[in-house]
């Protein structure tokens, strides 16, 4: 099960969902900020996400391009994937569980673990 939880409120995230209509396909939960009491770094976003997949937060991964979403992901008690723009640099994500340069890293370390 997959989640997106974008900061924008819903009618932003619409809007700019509406040219990449595959995603929603593809990732169907969709909690935005919102729709939460506080905003990222808090970890509301996060829990709402799992409440909703019906998720333990141990059970979840977060993939964030920001130290903002990185730290309410941990403090939601999540494996938090730090994906840095490399248009950013300078961003701290040293409290993140994993920081890789891009998805493929991430599905070459699934492919790792599973040969292991």
């Amino acid at each position: 099960k997959m989640a997106t939880p974008p900061s924008p409120p819903r009618a932003s995230f619409t809007e700019k969902i509406r040219f990449h209509p595959r995603i929603t396909e593809l990732i169907p939960e969709v909690v935005c900020g919102d729709e939460v009491e506080k905003g990222k770094p808090a970890p509301d976003i996060f829990l709402e996400a799992a409440r909703r997949l019906e998720a333990a937060p141990d059970e979840c991964v977060v993939f964030e391009d920001s130290p903002h979403g990185v730290t309410a992901a941990v403090a939601a008690g999540m494996a938090s994937v730090a994906l840095p723009d490399p248009r950013l640099p300078g961003n701290d994500f040293s409290h993140a569980t994993w920081i890789l340069g891009g998805i493929g890293e991430w599905i070459a370390k699934i492919d790792e673990g599973a040969s292991t």
